[in-house]
């Protein structure tokens, strides 16, 4: 047992208060200096500076102005094994993780994954508050613009892990659609095509397809695994068919198949302006009413129906045909070649009618007096016009065909005589061209009588240039003789004619 004086008891008291004293003000400086720091609210660790004024926490062994190097150290952060891409376990409890306030409590919290699953891989992650998004992954988490290594095609891929559509973009326009119904859409402003179809818009097919202008090799076979021709499809096809009704309708390139159901007499349809990138489209054209005039223009000198260069603007297309009309940009000037024009009751297999006129006149007792026989004038036989349009039949390649059946009589003893046709055709109330001596027919009573005559008067022009024409018979008394005793009592008379004209192109 120790014995311990009352000096020595007030020396070891002393001791022990002088001690409590100093852990009492230490504990007041470390308060007053965390006050303090608290107050900053910034904090620096790794060195006596102070922080970045824009920076809670400044991690840094120097001050290095201008954004220079601060450290020779880094920061490691919290490595754990992350149980799901939606769950904040093992952070949290399982009870905390799930629920909603925590979740968005820690948003923002960064750990550094150690877990490999099919949605994690090792790398940063940052909890945005519903799902971990990984910020930092290795590069072969991402596909580069450079091109990937390492990829391995039973598990890299690109796409999406849920019901959803993928599409390509190009320009901020969808390029590339893929749907989850099968569906697919290939090129520009293509759309969502229906479930099992795909729709194509501008898309070249082939070999060797080498990113250059280049026309690529090969066939495209649809629905069958051997094409033998550039394209070969094994079942049928259809185009766009459009039914107008419009006086004047433009073409445009969505159209294939155009059928005229409309009430006018006279409609016109326009083609589009022959470029080099429309050569070989196709168009087929119907007239399906039972009067109308279809007109298909093409612009100035831009169809042609045989011959080097077109040479006409315009062509019809009688009620009841139908035309197939391709865009050539190979020939000189620019063409719509006409493959076709004929009636869709009749195969065509030559010249096609494509306008008509007829007249029939009886009684119509003219005297054939307005001539002076010696003078072998041609007179007008009245009511014997013929008017026929000539359409644009694109290469002049056209017949127009003229007839009259006239007959009359003449009442003459021992006498004879001849009557000579001609015939004048006009155009605008122009007289273009007389056409004389195309018929004659002649009379004879060797007593007195009356003597009936006709005649038959055919006549053909080859290659009239298109417009609208007058066909007037005419006719002059010639070649009368009137023998001893004899006379003519009552002059040639025309009782009655029947007339027809007709168009045909080839």
């Amino acid at each position: 047992m120790h014995l311990i004086s009352k000096n020595a008891m007030a020396y070891t008291f002393h001791k022990e208060k002088s001690k409590n004293w100093l852990r009492t003000g230490c504990i007041i400086a470390f308060s007053v200096y965390l006050t303090a720091n608290s107050a900053k609210a910034q904090v620096t660790i790794g060195s006596g500076n102070p922080p970045a004024k824009g920076a809670l926490l400044d991690l840094k062994e120097n001050d290095a102005p201008n954004g220079n190097t601060t450290t020779t150290k880094g920061v490691v952060l919290p490595r754990v094994n992350l149980t799901g891409l939606n769950s904040l376990e093992p952070l949290l409890s399982a009870a905390d993780a799930a629920d909603p306030t925590e979740k968005t409590t820690h948003r923002g919290l960064i750990v550094y994954n150690l877990t490999t699953t099919a949605n994690l891989q090792e790398g940063l992650y940052c909890w945005d508050g519903a799902k971990w998004v990984n910020i930092a992954g290795n590069a072969n988490d991402a596909w580069l613009t450079q091109g990937n290594a390492g990829t391995n095609a039973a598990t890299h891929f690109i796409g999406t892990t849920d019901n959803q559509p993928l599409v390509f973009r190009i320009n901020n326009t969808p390029a590339v659609y893929m749907g989850v119904d099968n569906n697919i859409a290939l090129g520009a402003n293509t759309g969502q095509p229906e479930a099992n179809r795909m729709n194509i818009g501008n898309v070249i097919f082939g070999t060797n397809l080498n990113g250059t202008l280049a026309a690529p090799a090969g066939n495209i076979g649809i629905r069958t695994t051997t094409p033998t021709s550039t394209v070969t499809v094994n079942g049928s096809i259809a185009g766009s068919y459009h039914e107008i009704t419009e006086t004047s309708y433009d073409i445009s390139p969505t159209d294939y198949v155009i059928s005229y159901i409309g009430t006018a007499d006279v409609a016109t349809l326009n083609l589009p302006t022959i470029t080099t990138a429309i050569t070989g489209r196709v168009y087929y054209i119907k007239n399906l009413t039972t009067n109308c005039t279809l007109t298909i223009s093409g612009g100035a000198a831009t169809l042609r129906r045989g011959g080097a260069s077109p040479t006409q603007s315009t062509m019809t297309v009688p009620p009841g045909y139908h035309t197939m009309i391709v865009a050539n940009a190979n020939t000189s000037g620019q063409a719509w070649d006409v493959l076709s024009l004929q009636d869709s009751h009749v195969v065509n297999t030559g010249w096609v009618l494509v306008a008509t006129d007829i007249i029939s006149i009886i009684n119509q007792n003219q005297d054939l007096t307005l001539s002076n026989v010696t003078e072998n004038l041609y007179f007008d036989v009245i009511n014997t016009d013929l008017e026929v349009t000539v359409p644009a039949d694109l290469s002049g390649d056209n017949r127009v065909l003229l007839r009259w059946d006239v007959w009359g009589d003449v009442s003459a003893n021992i006498a004879s005589g001849s009557i000579r046709f001609a015939m004048k055709e006009e155009s605008d109330a122009r007289v273009l061209n007389t056409y004389e001596s195309i018929m004659t027919t002649s009379w004879s009573t060797p007593v007195q009588n009356y003597f009936r005559w006709s005649a038959p008067i055919v006549f053909g022009l080859k290659n009239v240039p298109p417009g609208t024409y007058t066909f007037t018979l005419q006719a002059r008394r010639e070649s009368e003789v009137v023998g001893t005793g004899g006379s003519i009592s009552v002059l040639p008379k025309l009782w009655g004619a029947q007339g027809k004209a007709e168009v045909y192109i080839k």
